[in-house]
């Protein structure tokens, strides 16, 4: 500029050239940093869709009725694509309307696929699974009827209404604040500095794990499904919580069919009779009390379970003393943590 070559007219130009490149090249490193995950998302998702277009469409014309269902497996196996032995072989159980039933067995047993099998999310190898003396994957109501919680609760970045109700327009906020309540969540929510009106993060990361458990049982039960499935759904809640809510379970939701995949004894005591699974087979069912004495296998896991809680890691600090106000308190640190 000061031998004349260029004026400060040029230099704005180029400045202004510049910011105007800044986006787009910034935008193409995201693109070029994404394209692997997308090629590796992409490789698995294909064969799913490929496998579901060569399907015929299934047909759903039954509709289950209000109030508890009986459930029944008879003769179900299931085998994962290249696996090299059966998940569950064989499986029958049975549980009466408004019954409840503990699953209990050790890590890959087949417990959680058995959950899955249940509740129509992964049609069975051989066998049939009937809810209310219907095929669950003929059943059109079925989304309604029947609830799964899993261990690892999936919440939304929305409030904790949005996250209970998800979308079903005929629930109320009296409904909403009910579940919320059985669920042992009210206290930590309304703790929040906008209450239930404040978005929970994406994933829930604004809440704790037990936290993020109890929002999703107040969504199964302000459903009030008539068979609910709990795949070691609280086990991120302190033992104490977790009584309490499974207990108050069956008369929130009108006595709906439960069954538990569990391996507290806590749990397992609330529930009527119990399954114990070994390799995917039904090794043993009965009351709790019965396999103690009669099965081995069953007692040696269960100390087993007793000896590791002991031992391990401790549930989350905002789920111990969750009713004398310390968990509310725990909450609004995590929230606040969160914007962090």
């Amino acid at each position: 500029m000061a031998s004349g070559s260029i004026t400060a007219a040029d230099v704005v130009q180029v400045a202004y050239l510049f910011s105007l490149l800044a986006w787009p090249v910034r935008a193409f490193g995201w693109i070029l940093f994404s394209l692997p995950q997308v090629a590796i998302g992409w490789k698995r998702v294909k064969p799913i869709l490929d496998d579901a277009a060569d399907l015929p469409p299934r047909r759903r014309e039954a509709s289950l009725p209000e109030g508890p269902l009986e459930l029944r497996a008879r003769g179900v196996s299931f085998t994962y694509e290249d696996a090299d032995a059966p998940a569950l072989t064989g499986v029958d159980l049975e549980v009466p309307a408004g019954g409840s039933l503990a699953v209990v067995g050790a890590t890959g047993s087949g417990k959680s696929t058995l959950a899955q099998v249940l509740v129509g999310l992964t049609p069975p190898t051989a066998g049939v699974v009937e809810v209310g003396g219907h095929d669950i994957g003929g059943v059109a109501n079925r989304e309604e009827r029947v609830a799964l919680a899993t261990q690892d609760a999936f919440v939304f970045n929305e409030s904790s209404e949005e996250n209970v109700a998800l979308g079903r327009s005929d629930l109320g906020r009296g409904e909403v604040d009910h579940a919320l309540d059985v669920a042992h969540a009210a206290t930590f929510v309304e703790a929040l500095p906008h209450g239930r009106d404040e978005a929970l993060g994406e994933r829930g990361s604004r809440l704790s794990g037990g936290q993020r458990q109890r929002i999703a049982l107040a969504r199964v039960i302000a459903g009030k499904p008539g068979l609910v499935v709990l795949d070691d759904s609280t086990s991120a809640i302190d033992p104490a919580v977790e009584g309490d809510i499974l207990t108050s379970l069956r008369s929130a939701t009108e006595g709906s069919t439960t069954v538990i995949v569990a391996h507290r004894r806590s749990s397992i005591l609330l529930a009527d009779r119990v399954v114990y699974l070994e390799n995917g087979r039904v090794a043993a069912s009965g009351r709790h009390d019965e396999l103690m004495a009669g099965h081995p296998g069953y007692a040696a896991l269960l100390s087993a379970y007793e000896v590791e809680e002991a031992e391990g890691a401790a549930p989350d600090a905002a789920d111990v003393n969750d009713g004398d106000g310390d968990d509310a308190d725990a909450s609004h640190a995590e929230a606040e943590g969160g914007r962090a």
